[in-house]
């Protein structure tokens, strides 16, 4: 939903930070690329007028020993003009960088603080309440015409008092306040209370945000692409299934593959290429040998040794169930092929949330046992399985772990583990929501 921008508005205190953290998640679990903005100090060359103004006295600090509050006395002439005029050269620079390039982009901003809080802050330093009316308040409120939504936080002012005592050292408290509660009156503000129960906010919150910017965000479902990828450009461009396996060619999981896999991969790729070049060689030269049979070694080690079908699934490819659920049946005998270098074989995905279907991956992980043996026989082990899954067309997205310890990033903690292999129990013993393999296999079998 490219475009899309919300500004969180509010006095010190009032809880805009814990709704903007809100609303990101939320977005962000909705399958929306969002960036969470910080836009109330956008200083560059205001730095310069705020430096005099601390010599020259126009700039005072209050202090109770524990809080430290800074108040202009920006009502002379030359800080009454230069201060506004600065402030809105800073803040274009910063909306060219921070708002309109990622707006641009693809992404949905969150904005805690806007133009708002600017507006209200240049009226209180000056002492101008009619500030919004001037030629650089229009100039600055401007740049705000195109927020899709403004959300203004406030709570009454015992509560604010409460929760931020430094606000009794700003003579301007109630004043700034009251000018936040005159926003609330502007058309497109939505006006909100932090002192009410957080489930009631947010259900009033989500009921205006589907009416004013078309987000059902419980009803929004999870967008899936391959790859995990935060830029909306290239999650437009990842949908393409060419794109998509392109990518995959290239790089075969390299990002999520520990360290000792990518080895091993790497030295899969060398394997398969000395045979072909040995071949091509004697009908090319060394230099398109090399390079011919090192595209196709590579070809050949992501076919057998990577995950097409897992990839391919995100295009909307049905695989057969039947034949998905044998292949999970079958693999605890395959695991005691290994000769005792895997630790454990778990999976979790669509299989832990009883939402296994014909449009699912088979996600699951090996964990080695440490030793460069073990890492060949595992690594032999997962390639041998890869292969069984491609000739069988079968989704499986398997990666090989040199320990236990890297399958917390892994698995959700929301997704209680499927123990396919483990021996000793060494996984087991680390988690305590294992479910058997054969518990799994025996539900869909008997569907």
């Amino acid at each position: 939903m490219a475009g899309l921008s919300i500004g969180v508005i509010g006095t010190d205190g009032s809880g805009k930070t814990t709704l903007v953290n809100k609303l990101v998640k939320e977005l962000n679990r909705s399958g929306f690329s969002t960036k969470k903005v910080w836009f109330r100090f956008p200083r560059f060359l205001t730095y310069s007028v705020l430096f005099i103004a601390k010599l020259t006295g126009f700039t005072k600090y209050k202090s109770d020993g524990k809080h430290r509050v800074a108040i202009h006395y920006f009502q002379a002439r030359p800080f009454r003009i230069l201060y506004p005029a600065l402030v809105l050269v800073d803040v274009i620079a910063h909306y060219i960088v921070k708002v309109w390039i990622p707006s641009k982009l693809g992404y949905v901003l969150v904005f805690d603080r806007w133009i708002h809080d600017i507006l209200i802050d240049i009226a209180i330093d000056t002492c101008n309440p009619h500030f919004f009316h001037t030629l650089f308040g229009r100039l600055l409120y401007s740049l705000a015409s195109r927020t899709t939504v403004v959300i203004l936080v406030d709570a009454p002012d015992q509560v604010l008092n409460a929760r931020r005592p430094e606000a009794r050292l700003d003579p301007y408290t109630y004043k700034r306040r009251l000018f936040y509660r005159l926003f609330s009156n502007f058309s497109g503000v939505y006006s909100t209370s932090s002192d009410v129960d957080p489930d009631i906010m947010w259900k009033e919150l989500e009921n205006f945000l589907e009416q004013k910017a078309k987000i059902a965000l419980e009803k929004t479902e999870r967008t899936e692409v391959y790859a995990h990828v935060k830029l909306p450009l290239f999650r437009q461009l990842v949908k393409n299934k060419y794109v998509m396996l392109a990518s995959n060619w290239t790089f075969q999981g390299l990002l999520i593959k520990t360290w000792g896999e990518r080895f091993f991969l790497f030295v899969l790729d060398l394997i398969f290429a000395f045979p072909i070049f040995i071949v091509i060689s004697f009908l090319l030269g060394k230099a398109t040998a090399t390079i011919l049979s090192i595209i196709i070694a590579h070809t050949f080690n992501w076919a057998f040794n990577g995950n097409i079908w897992a990839i391919i699934k995100h295009t909307g490819r049905t695989y057969n169930l039947v034949r998905n659920i044998e292949f999970l049946a079958n693999l605890e005998k395959r695991a005691f092929g290994a000769f005792g270098s895997i630790a454990a074989i778990v999976a979790f995905g669509s299989l832990s949330r009883g939402e296994f279907s014909e449009t699912s991956d088979i996600d699951m992980r090996i964990i080695r046992n440490p030793g460069i043996l073990n890492w060949v026989k595992a690594n032999a082990f997962g390639f041998y399985l890869r292969s069984v899954a491609f000739l069988k067309k079968i989704p499986l997205d398997l990666f090989v772990l040199d320990g236990i310890n890297e399958i917390e990033r892994h698995i959700s903690p929301h997704e209680p583990p499927i123990v396919i292999y483990d021996p000793t129990n060494a996984f087991s013993k680390i988690d305590r929501r294992t479910i058997p393999l054969r518990q799994v296999v025996q539900r869909y079998q008997n569907r």
